[in-house]
């Protein structure tokens, strides 16, 4: 028997669940994705966030009330309105990646600080913001909008494709392209390119959305052992093949429930980051992100249960909803 597989009939459930509801325009409509400033200024912008955003377990503003994500995309508006230096490729490859860590531990800290910063594996996200800003330069006359016109806003092009060119970059050099398909996904809600092959889509996949899976049993653990070590929260090698049976799940999903591959992640994501995380909704009866980051991406009007609630084999086994996504050391997601 396989130690991990897909079960079908249970990501058909979910996506009969999902044809009733629709996603909510205004969350893409927030100004980060919105703001009118210069296209190139606004390819940058969302580039290099995107090339440091993994795993953001500790990221938190205080001040602002923000987490991850959300934290991420108010810094970085601010860099592309008041500091647009900062995200110049022409510019940054001239930085020291001590320099670069600075300026990143500042920006992450309600007192503007080194010391008071939440940002953590610094030097590591500096080393792929080098790295990003050096090769833009190199490879592309230092504008990410010369990256688009080779692909010819393909994902897969002979070699010159948006994933393609993409994976030359060490920040989106995951295989199953997380980090690709996010940035792509923001490009796409902001009306900056249009995708003219989609059917090359690959779901985006991070921890979260990993959890969701494992434990509504779209993604099935036969193996004692890993599923163990999945419920105890041990560090694992790789999760390269848990990875890939959820992103063939989610394009039974998509497919199924009419939504496209890149909506997947406005329903998988906050559910696990909100509704099915330390706490689980169908549990406590209460989200741990208040406001619930779904009421934010999905037009549902109230939401005392999960929209999963019905037929998520986590709600009835405890066996499922205690397990965890995969613990790994990665800068893919």
């Amino acid at each position: 028997m396989e130690k991990i597989f897909l079960d079908s009939g249970t990501c058909l459930e979910l996506a009969s669940v999902l044809k009733a509801i629709s996603m909510n325009a205004e969350f893409i409509e927030r100004p980060f994705i919105s703001h009118p400033m210069d296209r190139e200024l606004r390819l940058r912008m969302m580039f290099f966030s995107v090339a440091i955003c993994h795993q953001t377990h500790k990221l938190v503003s205080e001040k602002r009330n923000l987490r991850g994500w959300e934290y991420m995309e108010d810094v970085f508006l601010e860099t592309a309105i008041h500091q647009p230096e900062f995200l110049d490729p022409l510019n940054i490859s001239g930085q020291t990646k001590k320099s670069i860590g600075t300026y990143l531990l500042k920006s992450f800290s309600d007192q503007n600080k080194e010391t008071g910063s939440s940002l953590d594996r610094v030097e590591e996200r500096a080393e792929l913001y080098l790295d990003s800003a050096k090769k833009i330069r190199q490879r592309f006359h230092g504008k990410l909008s010369s990256l688009f016109k080779r692909s010819a806003d393909r994902l897969i092009n002979s070699g010159n494709g948006i994933y393609e060119l993409l994976e030359g970059f060490q920040a989106y050099s995951d295989p199953l392209r997380k980090k690709a398909g996010f940035f792509i996904k923001l490009c796409v809600d902001a009306g900056l390119i249009e995708i003219n092959d989609p059917e090359n889509l690959i779901p985006i996949m991070d921890y979260h959305m990993q959890r969701v899976l494992l434990r509504t049993g779209c993604v099935v653990i036969s193996d004692h052992k890993l599923a163990e070590d999945l419920k105890g929260r041990r560090p694992l090698q790789t999760d390269h093949e848990i990875r890939k049976a959820c992103t063939d799940a989610l394009k039974i999903i998509s497919d199924a429930s009419g939504h496209s591959v890149l909506s997947m992640n406005d329903i998988f994501w906050p559910l696990g980051r909100s509704c099915c995380n330390e706490k689980c909704l169908c549990e406590t009866g209460s989200c741990e992100k208040e406001p619930c980051t779904v009421l934010k991406t999905m037009d549902i009007k109230t939401h005392q249960q999960c929209i999963f609630d019905q037929c998520c084999r986590g709600k009835q086994d405890p066996s499922y909803r205690s397990l965890w996504q995969p613990e790994v050391y990665t800068h893919f997601y």
